[in-house]
């Protein structure tokens, strides 16, 4: 737990208090942090003449956090905020998909008054940022935040980091091996899979599903923090319309899995499953075990 760190955000944030749920406090944040990221990544390669950044300079994070605060209040209400909104070439699990996520997300936020929104901001921007470690420490940061926001409310998507490094032990995943969460939630199965060992790239072929928008947005924030920035994501169901139906890029090494054990499902999406139930984990499992190589592993907890 990085403490001070941690007791600073919470001072920033306390703006939101009486305008927002706690529970909203990570996905504010977080939106925060992607656009700081995204900067990162929307730069020309090889200064090619026919390269179209994601967004213009001037609206880049490094354009305008600085922005004294009326400023910097006009500027994110009249002219990032619809720009995020209106992004097009907008594919699913792509940067311009996941701004315009975050901007519709970040909506209301940015109604508060002229010095919430420098304090928090203000806050990201003091954050050192450059380095993979930075972002790693700042990933601490943020897990803390989730804890303490959710702390009254379940954690529902959360699997427990401990048990997240346990599962990912276990498995014991080689660098080039296909790693595949069907309901990812907060993402810590694909994070502690970018952990496992010091040796590891962070650009793992991880490929994750989730259903909950919220939730999708977090576990996107942990893992771009984790160094898994090009994780394959995918909003929406895992068990789809038919038993066919896989994501981009399947068969995978290993299938990681916290599913929300108990949830029922209608029996007409039971279409060309082997074992017919009512019950969404008992699908996943069976897709799951179809999703895997031959010598694969599936780990569900």
């Amino acid at each position: 737990m990085n403490t001070e760190s941690s007791k600073s955000l919470m001072l920033a944030l306390d703006a939101l208090r009486g305008n927002f749920r706690t529970t909203e406090y990570p996905l504010i944040l977080g939106g925060l942090i992607y656009l700081r990221w995204a900067e990162t990544q929307d730069e020309n390669p090889g200064n090619d003449s026919h390269y179209k950044p994601i967004l213009p300079a001037s609206l880049h994070w490094s354009s305008w956090h600085k922005m004294p605060s009326a400023e910097l209040a006009i500027f994110l209400r009249s002219q990032l905020l619809p720009a995020l909104i209106n992004l097009e070439d907008a594919a699913e699990g792509t940067i311009p998909f996941h701004l315009r996520m975050f901007g519709k997300s970040l909506d209301d936020f940015l109604q508060l008054s002229e010095e919430s929104l420098s304090g928090i901001i203000q806050w990201l921007s003091e954050q050192p940022f450059d380095s993979a470690t930075d972002r790693r420490k700042l990933l601490s940061v943020f897990d803390d935040l989730l804890l303490s926001s959710y702390s009254h409310h379940g954690l529902e998507a959360a699997t427990p980091i401990s048990l997240s490094k346990l599962v990912v032990s276990l498995a014991n995943p080689e660098p080039e091996d296909k790693i595949y969460d069907p309901c990812f939630g907060f993402a810590h199965f694909l994070t502690s899979a970018c952990n496992i060992n010091k040796g590891f790239s962070c650009d793992l072929n991880l490929t994750g599903i989730e259903r909950n928008f919220q939730t999708y947005l977090i576990g996107l924030v942990r893992l771009i923090l984790a160094g898994a920035g090009k994780a394959q994501l995918q909003l929406g169901d895992s068990i789809g319309s038919s038993f066919e139906d896989s994501p981009a890029g399947s068969e995978f090494d290993f299938v990681l899995a916290h599913p929300p054990w108990g949830m029922k499902i209608n029996p007409a999406f039971n279409q060309g499953y082997p074992v017919q139930t009512e019950a969404w984990s008992n699908q996943l499992l069976q897709k799951s075990l179809k999703q895997l190589k031959p010598g694969g592993k599936a780990i569900f907890v």
